[in-house]
């Protein structure tokens, strides 16, 4: 038989097992004269007295390497939460003076003893015994992830096979409540989560709700394309709407100053590259936009709404890759800047997502004059191309040479002439 030592030494190795057989013996009761708060816990936590005052007693700090296993109720606590050093698991809780803890509880304030991350076998070779869920999972054996099949190109799932059984963590949510404020807009809306994280930040450095380190090995034998070997993703996943009208919405973050002046920046990506060999196409690309595979064609690729000094800004960027210096923005032949767009003031602003028509204003690239033309309202007012310089819809004509002396007609004839083809006269001396 156990006697409450015995419990307490098992609930201080964290361990669980004998202890649920033990808890329905009785055990000795020493009159309240606590000496230890771990002692008041097993006490009162061996019956499952739930809603019973815990007292701390004159020696109510316990050893940060305690594994503590609450059972189901609420234990009293007469001091704050801050005094818990030990690591706490189990169904019950404990109400501290500063409110309850979680049925997972744990706190660290000396650097532990770390492990060597470089590889999974010596990860968790520190001290662990502060982590609430350390988790360590190897998925070997060529086939255990499967094999995708072929479908099509059209068929978003073509290229993915998810094998959930062979994760070290697999969550399934379904949804059916929630409530969307305002038919017309959308703005106040509930959420349905899977997981759900609130940081505070009291320190320095940075705080991340979730991080990733991965390295990525294991090129294809014989492949040909960079997308064909193995890759990394940080986040990742897939969005597939199963009815007319509902909003799909992959990636949505929001940043709030609450009155204090603050830096906001709302999407980084850096990447150090140190070889651009380019072999099998690889590239390296800051933002990627795909409307491929479906049939018809997206409203944008990129919006911006609201206020801001600047709209896009590249003075800080270099283009200096041979053949390509200065290429800041680049468009293909056909493809031009157009001015005077406007949106459809009937639609609420929350809806205004793009251009409801452009202008007839532009600069653009004609391929079949082979000139960059600025257009206003819908009139070629300047061409300039490898041929020269046109105006008002005139063909671009090279820089003229006019010679002969001023004093004959046939000298101004021809200064007329190539004013004329250059479009910046209409000559119509030959009609008088």
């Amino acid at each position: 038989m156990l006697n409450r030592r015995d419990i307490w030494g098992l609930l201080a190795l964290g361990t669980a097992a004998p202890v649920a057989s033990a808890l329905a013996e009785p055990a000795a009761s020493d009159g309240g004269n606590t000496t230890s708060w771990l002692d008041n816990i097993v006490e009162f936590g061996s019956f499952g007295r739930a809603n019973t005052e815990v007292r701390s007693g004159t020696h109510a700090t316990l050893p940060a390497d305690h594994i503590l296993f609450i059972p189901p109720g609420i234990f009293h606590f007469d001091k704050p939460v801050d005094e818990l050093r030990s690591r706490l698991l189990g169904l019950g809780q404990i109400k501290t003076t500063t409110g309850k803890t979680a049925p997972f509880y744990s706190q660290v304030s000396d650097r532990p003893q770390t492990g060597d991350q470089t590889t999974i076998y010596t990860a968790f070779d520190g001290d662990v015994s502060h982590i609430q869920f350390a988790t360590e999972h190897i998925i070997s054996g060529k086939d255990t992830l499967g094999t995708p099949s072929w479908k099509s190109f059209g068929d978003m799932e073509w290229d993915r096979l998810y094998t959930p059984e062979a994760y070290p963590h697999f969550t399934y949510l379904l949804n059916k409540s929630g409530y969307n404020d305002y038919p017309d807009y959308g703005l106040g809306r509930t959420v349905a989560a899977a997981h759900h994280v609130k940081l505070d930040q009291f320190g320095q450095g940075d705080a991340a709700a979730y991080s990733a380190y991965i390295n990525v090995s294991g090129r294809m034998p014989g492949s040909t394309d960079f997308l064909a070997n193995a890759s990394g993703h940080i986040i990742h996943g897939q969005v597939h709407a199963r009815a007319d009208g509902v909003f799909l919405e992959p990636y949505e973050v929001l940043g709030f100053d609450e009155g204090h002046d603050v830096g906001y920046v709302g999407h980084v990506t850096r990447g150090v590259r140190t070889n651009d060999t380019g072999a099998n196409h690889a590239v390296w690309m800051g933002y990627v936009a795909k409307s491929v595979d479906g049939t018809k064609p997206w409203n944008v690729f990129y919006t911006a709404y609201g206020h801001s000094r600047v709209g896009i800004d590249l003075t800080q960027a270099y283009f200096e890759y041979p053949g390509f210096e200065g290429a800041a923005l680049v468009l293909k032949r056909g493809d031009g800047v157009y001015f005077d767009g406007s949106v459809d003031e009937t639609i609420h602003p929350m809806h205004r997502w793009h251009a409801a028509s452009i202008g007839r204003s532009r600069v653009v690239y004609a391929a079949d004059a082979r000139a960059l033309q600025v257009v206003g309202d819908g009139t070629i007012g300047l061409s300039v191309g490898v041929e020269g310089v046109g105006f008002f819809g005139a063909s671009p004509q090279p820089k003229p040479s006019i010679s002969g002396k001023i004093e004959y007609g046939a000298t101004l004839k021809k200064l007329l002439a190539a004013l004329d083809a250059l479009g910046l006269i209409s000559d119509d001396t030959g009609n008088e």
